[in-house]
């Protein structure tokens, strides 16, 4: 697998110790954004935009995910290597 260029941004959820990755969650036909709260111990959380729902950002390796957005996207070679 290898990486391309893509015409759109590619959010994903990136784990920072094996570089496991996965699409940010769907809900109400959008990508939930990241937020921080809290004032003394802070907390990541994904909210809807359109409706304001609430999960906590999921957990890998022990960690929780980075989001990130790119311009590239997986692609398979053609042989399926």
């Amino acid at each position: 697998m290898f990486k391309a260029p893509s015409e759109h941004n590619t959010l994903r959820l990136v784990c920072m110790i094996c570089t496991q990755s996965i699409e940010v969650p769907i809900h109400h036909d959008k990508p939930m954004q990241w937020v921080l709260e809290g004032r003394f111990h802070k907390k990541e959380y994904l909210v809807c935009s359109v409706c304001g729902f609430k999960t906590d950002v999921p957990v890998h390796c022990g960690r929780p995910m980075l989001y990130s957005m790119s311009r590239y996207i997986d692609v398979r070679d053609k042989h399926g290597i």
